[in-house]
């Protein structure tokens, strides 16, 4: 396996427009907790979050990306988190992995607009206004994004925010002779955990149940466990408890899971400066993700390719 250009790590250039008096040594600046709104909950509330300016090698890394090449598409944006996005509680690190997946793009916008602070590098398109098909400019930012949210009632009643999990009994939703359920909010060192364990699979011929791994396994792992071994024992269990699952019971973890679930929209929403309604806009790179990260320079563009 090639080295990670991630693990030799740069100090970061703080931009123009970033408070050179920060407390925050080598560029950190905290992250506005109340900017994530209800996401905010489902971490523990003494974490602080902090962010710095994309180095020069993680931008190199994003502008090499591989746009049909799914795993690296995935430890390029991993690679953002990891070099650009700091957690801490009180003195201790805690470790950019525990971002929650649905985080994560919200992040890498984060790190961008901190990056390009200083020269208003946007990235933007054009679309029409669904009520008076005026043209609209949708730039795209981390407040912009749109998330699809779980009913507030539901998060009231079944999350607890002391122990970061999701508790439910089933005998509430008429599910008898099952005992209550603990699900844990998908990380992004649990994601990698599943898509490496899932690659050793496939080079071990073994087929594998794709509903399992994708719908259902992220929120069965409290934490997953680093050591390869533990990790597929961790796995075989989880995989005896959802194939011993009765019909009724299937149907209730299919339907806790769907509503639960904070979904990322790739949409924008916008106000129309036209006629003043609230526009949602499905967000557009014409010239691929890479942009995000692309800063102008004196190099001549190479072919047309």
């Amino acid at each position: 396996m090639k080295e990670r250009l991630a693990d030799r790590d740069e100090a970061p250039v703080v931009p123009i427009g970033v408070d050179d008096d920060t407390s925050i040594s080598e560029g950190w600046v905290p992250v506005d907790r109340t900017e994530m709104g209800i996401r905010s909950r489902f971490y523990p509330e003494e974490w602080d979050f902090y962010i710095r300016p994309a180095t020069v090698q993680a931008i190199k890394n994003w502008i090499g990306i591989d746009e049909k090449n799914a795993l690296q598409m995935n430890a390029t944006f991993d690679e953002i988190i990891k070099m650009c996005v700091r957690i801490k509680c009180g003195p201790q690190i805690i470790s950019w992995s525990h971002v929650n997946t649905w985080d994560r793009f919200w992040f890498i916008l984060k790190v961008r607009e901190l990056t390009f602070a200083s020269n208003k590098n946007t990235v933007t398109f054009e679309d029409n206004c669904a009520e008076c098909d005026e043209e609209i400019t949708f730039e795209l930012r981390s407040t912009s994004l749109h998330y699809e949210f779980p009913d507030m009632d539901i998060v009231d009643k079944h999350w607890n925010e002391e122990e970061m999990e999701w508790e439910i009994d089933p005998a509430e939703y008429g599910v008898d002779d099952e005992a209550p359920i603990n699900l844990w909010v998908p990380t992004l060192a649990t994601q990698q955990a599943i898509i490496d364990w899932a690659q050793r699979q496939y080079q071990r011929k073994k087929k594998l149940d794709e509903t399992f791994i994708s719908t259902f396994l992220p929120w069965m792992i409290k934490k997953a466990s680093r050591d390869e071994v533990q990790f597929d024992r961790q796995v075989q269990k989880i995989e005896k408890i959802y194939k011993n699952w009765s019909v009724p019971m299937y149907t209730l973890m299919s339907d806790i899971i769907r509503n639960i679930t904070i979904n990322p929209k790739e949409t924008l929403k916008a106000v129309c400066p036209h006629c003043g309604e609230e526009v949602i806009s499905n967000v557009q790179f014409p010239n691929g993700i890479k942009v995000l990260f692309t800063t102008e320079t004196r190099v001549q563009k190479f072919g047309s390719r």
